[in-house]
């Protein structure tokens, strides 16, 4: 079952587990605004490290982490000589440029796998260290889970080819593990430079990239946020993390669709699924995209309306969960992008009336891919289930 854990007013924190299965831990922490990044990551590193331990968790037991950061270009010499950004390293590792609205220049998001018996299989790969290319590879009983981060642009000022040469090696990554975009690819998060200029570049690219692997309307597409976002590197105009799942069997991705509140990406020319439901044998996972105020037109509502735009968000993000039987009470962390941080009061007012208290919800500054757009969610459920497939991991 899933359940929210008090640890620290800092800390949010969410764990699901099953009577044998796998145990999943999802945490977020924000800093208290300092004088200077070292403090802030000094504390961070102390907070995250006790709560691990307070959770019986370890560098062992970590799979993925992001740090939000506020100004890349200058922090980042700071990061990597600290020791929060050793412990991260353990486990696929991302940072990106979108400030945190809450507390200080920097947030942490982190998730953590611990077996009920026995231990997984990890293997840490510098794909390109000089790029900050970074993978790893979780081989459990049934699956294996695969996470790429910091997949970053390079090569001309063009957010069509950098999404090219991005999308290219991702590919090359998964087939090395056996595996391929239609069958196994679950998940991405498309960081965008500039958003507003550069976002069509690489909409095209990803959409006739998709198209040579058989990912289309007719069979599916992968879950998605595609959002401002930068890099340590001034050229890079486009960044991409992903999750993926070895061993899935046909049935077990499900599409997840509401076309009576939100019309289908394609139908204006992106390629992403609303969201999709991941079947295993004591679980199912409700992998939420970056959703908005959007009607089944594919139109934008409530222009310069913040709150009604997040309520309508939520009414989005509710009818992609309802028909499976799941809704807020079952999700294990939210995202929440704003382009305007001043917005922050509003937007959190709505939420605390409508997701439970204490599960992760992280506040950003990140503009969403139309101008219009000022809130942008995502998240993931997860809620016990019974069915034919192998048991998570």
């Amino acid at each position: 079952m899933l359940r929210s854990i008090d640890i620290d007013p800092q800390v949010k924190c969410t764990s699901f587990s099953t009577n044998d299965g796998t145990r999943e831990v999802f945490i977020s922490i924000s800093t208290r605004e300092c004088s200077d990044l070292e403090t802030e990551l000094e504390n961070l590193s102390d907070l995250y490290q006790e709560t691990l331990n307070d959770l019986g968790l370890s560098e062992n037991t970590l799979a993925f982490s992001r740090l939000f950061v506020s100004d890349i270009e200058n922090q980042k010499s700071t990061l990597e000589q600290s020791s929060l950004y050793m412990s991260l390293k353990r486990g696929a590792f991302s940072i990106v440029q979108q400030p945190p609205i809450e507390g200080g220049h920097v947030s942490l998001f982190s998730y953590h796998i611990k077996p009920d018996t026995g231990s997984f299989t990890k293997e840490l790969i510098d794909i390109d260290a000089p790029k900050g290319r970074n993978s790893l590879a979780i081989t459990g009983k049934h699956y294996k889970m695969l996470w790429t981060a910091n997949y970053s642009g390079h090569g001309p000022f063009d957010a069509a080819k950098q999404t090219d040469e991005v999308m290219s090696a991702l590919v090359s990554t998964i087939q090395s593990h056996d595996m391929t975009l239609l069958d196994n690819m679950i998940r991405t998060w498309v960081y965008v430079r500039d958003i507003d200029n550069h976002y069509a570049g690489m909409v095209k690219s990803r959409r006739d990239l998709f198209q040579e692997h058989g990912l289309t309307d007719k069979t599916r597409y992968l879950a998605s946020t595609g959002i401002e976002g930068k890099f340590h590197q001034p050229g890079s105009l486009v960044s991409v993390d992903s999750l993926s799942f070895g061993g899935l069997h046909k049935g077990q991705i499900v599409r997840m669709k509401a076309p009576e509140h939100l019309s289908p990406t394609i139908k204006y020319g992106v390629t992403f699924e609303r969201g999709l439901k991941i079947i295993f044998g004591d679980r199912t996972r409700y992998v939420i995209s970056g959703t908005a105020s959007i009607n089944s037109n594919g139109e934008l509502l409530y222009p310069n309306d913040v709150k009604k735009q997040t309520e309508r968000t939520l009414d989005n993000i509710q009818a992609l969960l309802t028909p499976h039987g799941a809704n807020f009470k079952d999700m294990a962390y939210f995202i929440v992008y704003l382009r305007d941080p001043k917005d922050s009061t509003q937007v959190q007012e709505i939420l605390q009336k409508h997701i439970p208290q204490n599960i992760p919800c992280i506040f950003l500054h990140a503009p969403v891919c139309r101008p219009g757009w000022l809130v942008e969610i995502e998240g993931l459920g997860i809620k016990s289930a019974k069915s034919d497939f192998e048991d998570f991991l």
